[in-house]
């Protein structure tokens, strides 16, 4: 399952560090899972973006 072009997600082609975003494979209560490319290795990895559900990130800190 792939979904595309989701609201707060990275967009794909997006590099973080040496990985860059194919796609979001996933989300849910914990957050963001993204199938990446690791331009160092040239293979596929899954990236987990750690965002509760419960929290908000108020002007200068992380709130839960």
């Amino acid at each position: 399952m792939t979904i595309q072009n989701e609201p707060n997600t990275l967009p794909v082609g997006y590099l973080l560090h040496w990985y860059e975003i194919v796609s979001v494979i996933g989300r849910g209560g914990f957050g963001i899972t993204y199938l990446a490319r690791d331009k160092n290795l040239d293979m596929l990895v899954a990236i987990k973006e750690y965002l509760p559900e419960d929290s908000f990130k108020g002007s200068d800190s992380l709130k839960s």
